[in-house]
């Protein structure tokens, strides 16, 4: 019966004499891979990788043996299929009293539990790195049936970043009296209602430090039913940054929608496809319509048909990266005509922006200034025309003079002035053709000449 125990057990059982393998069972040999025929009789020398490791153990069984009666050591096998393994030894004395009497041992294959060990210790350093730079904590949170509830693990970084030990029976109620009083009905009721309905648990919640700053945390944890508990694996994250980021972007969002609702400009922005999606209280005023009425609309619809018939739209060059700065008319709601400036350009989203300048009443004083400026023309070329024209009435008067004279003398020159200021005439008749020419907005006729028989001419009527 205790041979048959012997070669059945479950775990590797042997009897080595003077280091020498006497028997083997049977799970023994599958442990080595080796048959009982092939170990009995051998050294035990050849199942180890190393000779060191062999004296290992034997030195290690040794001490212990003679300390307690009975050794135990992890060390290797080299099976015969080349394959080493872990193997936990376990050896006694067949007779405490009498060493030579050899041992007996007892061996487990450990190579699978070692490698679930190594693995776990992996994972588990891996957890600890995580949870060392995670800008929050891991933890395993618990609540039972009858309404108890606590935690079974919180990471070490509760300290650091809460101020707060992570001792698992007091953490939860430090905790919660550094959450604002306004804050902790709705907390609570948070973990009620994921405990209660069995659902994800995920809170925004500030909380204040020992140092006075406030932190904003964001919770997220998922349930398992486990028994009579209901298990929330989660963590909670530090958000302080995000949430002041958020707060910081609204502020220069409301900065920003100030500053259009205050410019003097109206202002569009609208979509890649040009279609209005808003605009400020100056566009309202200038196109006399509400928002509601504009947004929706296309950007070419606030516009008169003569505009865009005579300048489209040049979205080609807006796409291109171009401003695009043009002179449009808007049609109001009453049929009245504001002439507009417009600077428009693509944003970097795609969409468009546009600025529009009411420039009406400017034009209007521009085209003023303008008509001033050209009756100041036209009084400067009257003076000259006048100048001219008084020029020719004192010489043709001055020859009909002449004329009169030589008549009464009956000198024979009265033909050669009354020549000369019907010349001078024909240059008036001449002059007030170029005038009625330039009147009807003719073209003036330039062309090449010489000035000294021009000037020879007006200088001898005159000297004369």
């Amino acid at each position: 019966k205790l041979k048959s125990l012997f070669l059945a057990a479950p775990i590797g059982i042997g009897i080595v004499v003077n280091k020498n393998i006497l028997d083997v069972n049977n799970m023994i040999c599958e442990i080595s891979n080796y048959s009982r025929s092939e170990l009995i009789g051998k050294n035990a020398l050849f199942l180890y990788p190393t000779v060191e490791e062999y004296s290992l153990v034997g030195s290690e069984q040794a001490k212990q043996v003679s300390a307690s009666g009975v050794a135990r050591a992890e060390s290797r096998w080299r099976r015969k299929d080349g394959r080493i393994i872990d193997v936990l030894l376990t050896s006694a004395p067949v007779d405490r009293n009498d060493l030579s009497m050899g041992y007996t041992i007892t061996v487990i294959d450990i190579t699978e539990k070692n490698r679930a060990e190594k693995k776990i210790l992996e994972q588990s350093r891996i957890l600890r790195q995580m949870a060392s730079t995670l800008p929050g904590i891991l933890f395993q949170f618990y609540a039972t049936k009858d309404g108890n509830f606590g935690f079974n693990y919180i990471s070490e970084r509760a300290g650091e970043i809460f101020g707060i030990d992570n001792r698992l029976d007091t953490f939860f109620k430090k905790f919660v009296a550094h959450i604002p009083a306004g804050y902790q009905p709705g907390f609570i009721q948070s973990i009620k209602d994921a405990v209660d309905n069995v659902t994800p648990w995920s809170y925004v919640w500030p909380f204040v430090h020992d140092s006075g700053k406030t932190l904003w945390l964001q919770g997220d944890s998922n349930p398992a039913a486990t028994g009579d508990r209901i298990i929330f694996d989660g963590v909670a994250l530090d958000i302080t940054n995000l949430i002041e980021s958020q707060k910081a972007l609204r502020e220069s969002e409301e900065r920003y929608r100030n500053l259009v609702e205050m410019a003097v400009d109206g202002i569009v922005l609208g979509s890649h496809e040009m279609i209005i999606m808003e605009i400020n209280s100056s566009m309202e005023a200038m196109t006399g319509r509400s928002k509601k009425d504009i947004t929706g609309r296309h950007f070419s619809e606030l516009f008169t048909p003569e505009t865009l018939e005579k300048t489209p739209l040049k979205i080609e060059q807006l796409r291109k990266g171009e401003t695009v700065i043009s002179e449009r008319a808007i049609i109001r709601p009453d049929n009245t005509e504001i002439l507009t400036e417009i600077h428009s350009r693509i944003m970097p989203d795609g969409s468009y922006q546009s600025i529009f300048r009411d420039i009406t009443e400017s034009r209007k004083l521009m085209d003023k200034i303008q008509k001033a400026r050209n009756l100041e023309s036209l009084g400067t070329l009257a003076g000259g025309i006048a100048h001219d024209f008084n020029n020719m009435l004192a010489g043709i008067i001055g020859y009909i003079d002449l004329a009169r004279e030589c008549a009464v003398r009956k000198s024979p020159d009265c033909g050669s002035y009354l020549d000369k200021a019907a010349l001078i005439s024909e240059r008036g008749k001449n002059l007030t053709a170029r005038l009625m020419t330039f009147a009807r907005g003719g073209d003036p006729v330039l062309r090449r000449g010489r000035l000294e028989p021009v000037i020879r001419d007006y200088t001898s009527s005159v000297m004369k």
